[in-house]
């Protein structure tokens, strides 16, 4: 990879992580708040008897969305004409069984329970306030974006430094000490002045054992050992072949 296709690269990536936080943040903004809706309740839907009021709720609801952060939507019993809250939100079976005043909201179903009490006096007009959350795959794919983009960067840049560095600096090499010029030291290696598969390959010298060794013009040693002999540089016939 040149410098000029990194760098061209990189500002790409990062242009592109930019807009993508942009996008999840500005959704982010769009559905933490939550508006809501007031849904008549009609006075079939609602059965008074001597211990409790009851009702349901099925038509006109909005769609039973999850908040961004997993916390399910609420709705509670409200007063039309005083705006008087009279139920709270429960959001488990087990809690609106023990509860006499609450109201539950499921997909496509509102139920709720009173204390005959606490119901107005006359004509009351009942309603239940249930929220209508935005749909979140927007942020939820510009989260995923986001996080993608920020570990391509980093590997992009360490994918760089390694095929920048020199092949005797990557992983896998190792050095021996300068006494070993001659290419004597790599395990299974024979000497580089009497080998001909080494003087063959201008410098680079292939042992019995498949130990491939290159002499640096610093006159070092770097060995690197091959899976079975003749993997690293095989025979000019076998190539042509």
């Amino acid at each position: 990879m040149t410098a000029r296709t990194f760098a061209t690269a990189a500002a790409l990536l990062a242009l592109a992580l930019a807009v993508a936080a942009a996008v999840a943040i500005t959704s982010l903004r769009g559905i933490s708040e939550t508006p809501t809706v007031d849904v008549a309740v009609p006075a079939s839907a609602v059965q008074v008897s001597e211990d409790r009021a009851a009702g349901r709720v099925r038509d006109g609801l909005p769609p039973y969305r999850l908040h961004w952060d997993g916390q399910p939507p609420s709705a509670i019993l409200v007063d039309v004409r005083t705006g008087t809250a009279l139920a709270a939100a429960v959001f488990t079976d087990q809690g609106f069984a023990r509860s006499r005043n609450a109201v539950r909201f499921t997909d496509g179903d509102v139920r709720f329970v009173l204390d005959p009490r606490r119901l107005p006096a006359g004509d009351a007009s009942l309603a239940v306030r249930v929220e209508a959350v935005p749909p979140r795959g927007r942020f939820i794919a510009a989260a995923l974006l986001t996080l993608l983009l920020a570990l391509a960067l980093p590997a992009l840049v360490a994918f760089r430094r390694y095929t920048a560095a020199p092949l005797v600096q990557r992983p896998g090499w190792r050095t021996l000490p300068r006494q070993n010029q001659s290419g004597r030291g790599c395990p299974g290696s024979k000497d580089q002045r009497t080998d001909p598969v080494a003087h063959r390959h201008h410098g680079v010298g292939l042992g019995q054992q498949g130990t491939k060794r290159v002499v640096t013009r610093r006159g070092q040693l770097w060995c690197s050992q091959s899976s079975h002999p003749g993997a690293a540089y095989p025979d000019r016939r076998e190539r042509r072949a």
